[in-house]
């Protein structure tokens, strides 16, 4: 018999043997602040750096609600803002590369969000999955992939790649 941990858990929304995906996605924040040091985008390379922090902080243990959950969302949104504001304008033409790889990035944020609160959250939705089953699992599974690859993988590379081939 399987044992499934943390489904029932009023206070951890993602198992932590889950969650750790998004620890390790978040180094890519890392990585990406320390190119921005380097091509003196300076404030971008903070904004990263503390959302470096805030992430892994978050997805090391994700909750329902907690303090370094809302500070990672603030964080997360002053970078995506300060950099479609300010540095995007860098990239020149490139630019709408950046703000095409937001849109799709946000609107799978949302799909995604949907997806997760109908596969978990809403036990009235005739999509629920019950817990401690294989299915509920997967859509842990599924919400947490979704989420690092559009949201921590695409964008950090995106960037990245953008400020690398305008600076050179």
């Amino acid at each position: 018999m399987i044992t499934y941990i943390q489904h029932n858990d009023p206070i951890i929304l993602v198992p932590v043997h889950i969650s750790k995906i998004g620890c390790y996605t978040s180094n890519l924040f890392l990585f990406v602040s320390i190119h921005a040091f380097i091509d003196n985008y300076w404030v971008l390379g903070c904004f990263l750096f503390l959302l470096y922090i805030t992430t892994f902080l978050n997805w090391k243990e994700v909750r329902y609600t907690s303090f370094i959950k809302t500070a990672d969302i603030i964080v997360s949104i002053s970078t995506v803002t300060h950099i479609t504001l300010y540095d995007s304008y860098r990239w020149k033409e490139n630019r709408i590369i950046w703000i095409n790889n937001l849109s799709l990035s946000i609107f799978m944020f949302i799909i995604n969000e949907f997806v997760f609160y109908y596969l978990v959250r809403n036990n009235k939705s005739p999509f629920y999955t019950l817990p401690n089953t294989n299915k509920r699992e997967i859509s842990y599974y599924i919400n947490v992939f979704c989420h690092t690859i559009f949201l921590h993988v695409l964008l950090c590379v995106t960037a990245s790649y953008l400020a690398f081939s305008s600076y050179y």
